[in-house]
């Protein structure tokens, strides 16, 4: 099971990526800052070895950077169970 979760690298978005890692989800994260970003998933992949755990870096008020995204996420998987917009 997938899912992507926004502003995924704090506060809610944190607590929510946590708790679906903790039940086995594949966790594929996003955020504006890459560096919160990457420690945020390094704590995750740490903390639950067996699910896997990507992230990329992106403004999402950026029509760009969020086309970016979904070309990524698409190129990682081709399902998508749960998507927070947080």
């Amino acid at each position: 099971m997938n899912i992507l979760i926004t502003g995924a690298s704090r506060g809610f978005g944190w607590a929510i990526a946590e708790k679906f890692a903790a039940a086995g989800y594949n966790i594929f994260m996003t955020a504006r800052t890459e560096a919160v970003l990457e420690k945020a998933a390094d704590s995750l992949a740490h903390s639950f070895p067996s699910i896997k755990v990507h992230y990329k870096a992106a403004d999402l008020s950026n029509k760009q950077e969020v086309v970016s995204l979904a070309e990524w996420f698409k190129a990682q998987t081709d399902s998508l169970d749960v998507l927070i917009n947080n």
